[in-house]
């Protein structure tokens, strides 16, 4: 009897530590998936910011000049 005492509490100690390691492994992907979406939300947001200084030309001109540019080794 006190073999299968030893036994349940060993199981219990065993099943004790895996909840906190579930637990610390939770609270870290949970750190991680915020830290990720601020920095999306900032990437975002420096985009827009950036998009609003931009002079407001055509898509033709941009492209335009993006191919001519190629040729001065900015592409």
């Amino acid at each position: 009897m006190v073999e299968k005492e030893t036994k349940i509490e060993m199981l219990q100690n065993l099943n004790s530590q895996l909840r906190q390691r579930m637990d610390e492994q939770t609270r870290q992907t949970a750190q991680l998936f915020q830290t990720i979406h601020s920095a999306i939300k900032t990437y975002q947001d420096d985009k827009k910011d950036q998009a609003g200084h931009l002079s407001k030309r055509s898509s033709e001109e941009i492209v335009s000049r993006a191919f001519s540019d190629r040729d001065e080794g900015w592409l």
